[in-house]
């Protein structure tokens, strides 16, 4: 896991001590081993019941959903990145979505794009 999840600096801009940023280091590591333990045995126990319920050829079929997530997620992130830009050049400026404040200097909840590597 990466280490940058974690802030090195305070709020104010004074850095954090070591001791701060090794404590919250390792609850990230602990809180990910933990969704990752959990994430395999509902995996796990989903296959089972499946196996158990619905014959073979049903449960391939099912099995086949995550390849299909897998490639609608890569042409929507193709389809993002070509189309990147579009917006302005029919006058929509999306930025101002993403500058939204409110009067406490709090972010509002807005749509953000998809990232890209």
């Amino acid at each position: 896991m990466t280490t940058e999840v974690v802030a090195r600096t305070n709020p104010d801009g004074t850095p954090r001590t070591k001791e701060d940023v090794d404590a919250d280091l390792t609850m990230v590591q602990v809180l990910g081993r933990l969704f990752l333990m959990t994430g395999g045995l509902s995996v796990a126990y989903l296959g089972g019941w499946l196996a158990q319920n619905f014959s073979y050829a049903t449960v391939f079929m099912l099995g086949l959903i995550v390849p299909l997530i897998s490639i609608t997620h890569t042409s929507v992130l193709s389809w993002s990145r070509a189309t990147r830009g579009l917006d302005r050049s029919s006058g929509l400026d999306m930025g101002l979505l993403h500058q939204c404040q409110r009067n406490d200097g709090a972010s509002d909840l807005v749509a953000r794009p998809i990232a890209s590597f």
